[in-house]
């Protein structure tokens, strides 16, 4: 086990449940292949773990619990300080992750892994750095009733396409209860490829108790879309059918990302699709800067992969007409691990166009994570701008010159 910073070690665990079963913490329990056997939860129940400090380091425990297939259960670890749990699946991929109790849904074979991190520590690695000591107690209880589910497809209002996601716009729905004149997010999901979305369980997977809601579409430089209220019995399941969200006069769509990207970095060229729906001719210059997390400094990428000079994209479009943009950017090998990347796009109106900027958008986000640099999903992206702002593009000629168009 490694550690809440390193503390449960010879930690002597009590299960109280029906039988008030108890056993002994074993050790190793750091990973969620090694998890510990706990016993079973017979819920309203408590699981605690009773440890000291030890020096230094980051705790980690996974615990495996059985229960009757198919409950609806809750679970929540209380401490001296705050504490981070999570689900994981049968294939120990982290499935939701909170501070206030977390919803499970067991599985068909009864077992359910658990596991209690530092607050910090949010893919439960080891790698918190807050000093979390001392017991800790998991709460676990019964969820109540819930709704069925409650479907919507988001389209772009001019070309009728599906909003992505992972990708500029970063589509997200948002589902909200209302009560009176005030509506609460109750849910948040990423729209799938085809722009559909189907919510059944809230951000902590637990059920979503009938009332009145509605549904909003959040999408980057689209106007906000929301469905009138409606509401959703026990076990009833809704379709909204398709809301179109207004999109900008100088449209963005069809991002393609870099992939596959090794651990060394290489190059990351990518795409995205510049449509002229102004009614009139547009002219000016096409860029790409990219900002950073993780002590990379942010540089313009270029329309000429391998040049050592910028080039930039000259934009001549008549209404309604259409171009490909694309970039190539260095992505070094000295960055961190954890290390985020956002490419973004900036149109410039001629005659100035490095200082008359009409559209600028974030295309898509890559983050280096252990064999190599990985597309970071809408959830990701929304929940790395809440926690730490990225470092400005700033100047390009700053950091690479000549500039060419």
């Amino acid at each position: 086990m490694r550690s809440l910073v390193r503390t449960l070690c010879t930690a002597l665990v009590v299960l109280v449940a029906a039988a008030h079963a108890r056993a002994q913490e074993q050790e190793p329990n750091g990973t969620c292949f090694n998890a510990q056997r706990a016993g079973s939860i017979a819920a309203p129940a408590t699981f605690s773990a009773n440890a000291g400090p030890v020096a230094s380091g980051t705790d980690v425990d996974f615990l495996v619990f059985s229960a009757t297939p198919g409950q609806a259960l809750t679970v929540q670890a209380e401490g001296r300080d705050l504490l981070l749990v999570g689900s994981f699946d049968a294939r120990c991929r982290l499935t939701t992750t909170g501070f206030q109790p977390v919803g499970i849904d067991v599985p068909a074979t009864g077992r359910f892994v658990i596991g209690v991190a530092a607050q910090d520590d949010q893919e439960f690695m080891g790698q918190g750095s807050s000093n979390a000591v001392g017991p800790y107690t998991l709460r676990f209880g019964l969820q109540g009733p819930g709704i069925g589910s409650i479907s919507v497809r988001a389209l772009d209002s001019r070309s009728r396409a599906p909003l992505p996601t992972d990708v500029y716009p970063f589509a997200l729905a948002v589902l909200e209860r209302c009560e009176g004149d005030v509506c609460e997010q109750a849910s948040a999901r990423a729209l799938e490829a085809d722009g559909r979305v189907r919510i059944e369980r809230d951000r902590t997977r637990r059920r979503i108790a009938p009332g009145t809601f509605r549904l909003v579409v959040l999408a980057d430089d689209y106007e906000v879309a929301t469905s009138e209220r409606f509401d959703v019995a026990e076990g009833q399941h809704v379709d909204l059918g398709d809301i179109p969200v207004e999109s900008p006069a100088i449209g963005l769509s069809g991002v393609r990302p870099c992939k596959n990207l090794p651990p060394q970095g290489g190059t990351c060229s990518y795409s995205v699709q510049l449509r002229n729906d102004t009614g009139r001719p547009l002219s000016g210059l096409a860029r790409s800067l990219y900002s950073s997390i993780g002590s990379i400094s942010p540089f313009e990428a270029s329309t000429q992969p391998g040049d050592r000079g910028v080039r930039r994209a000259r934009v001549s479009l008549a209404p309604s007409e259409s171009m490909e943009l694309a970039f190539s950017m260095p992505v070094p090998a000295s960055a961190p691990e954890g290390a985020i990347l956002c490419p973004f796009v900036e149109i410039g109106l001629d005659p100035a166009p490095l200082f008359d900027s009409a559209r600028s958008a974030r295309l898509f986000c890559i983050q280096k994570s252990g064999p190599g640099f990985r597309s970071m999903s809408a959830e990701e992206v929304q929940r790395m701008l809440e926690e730490q702002p990225e470092q400005p593009a700033g100047s390009p000629r700053s950091e690479r010159a000549p500039t060419t168009e």
